[in-house]
């Protein structure tokens, strides 16, 4: 059995400003959040703040991920590769901030 409904997988690079509240529509999701698994897949931003938000998300959340790439690949489909590779839900979906 898969341990979440749903592994959402987010491409990001220097994103922060919109991060926030794309993932509080992820928290009011209907299916309860505890079901949806979040992977983030930061394709080597260069600001601070969406570094830090995605460490403190992937620290306060035990079913959020947040994967650094090392080099940007100016592509948000590595990162969509990247986080499905990694999934562990039922269903995956990709969302963009």
């Amino acid at each position: 059995m898969d341990k979440y409904k749903v592994s959402v997988v987010v491409p990001t690079f220097n994103t922060g400003d919109f991060l926030v509240e794309t993932f509080e529509s992820f928290m009011c999701q209907t299916i309860g959040f505890e079901n949806i698994e979040v992977i983030f897949v930061d394709d080597a931003s260069d600001d601070k703040y969406t570094i830090n938000l995605l460490k403190e998300l992937d620290s306060c959340y035990s079913n959020v991920s947040s994967v650094f790439l090392d080099v940007n690949s100016g592509f948000p489909g590595t990162g969509r590769n990247v986080g499905l590779d990694l999934a562990q839900g039922e269903c995956v979906i990709f969302a963009d901030h």
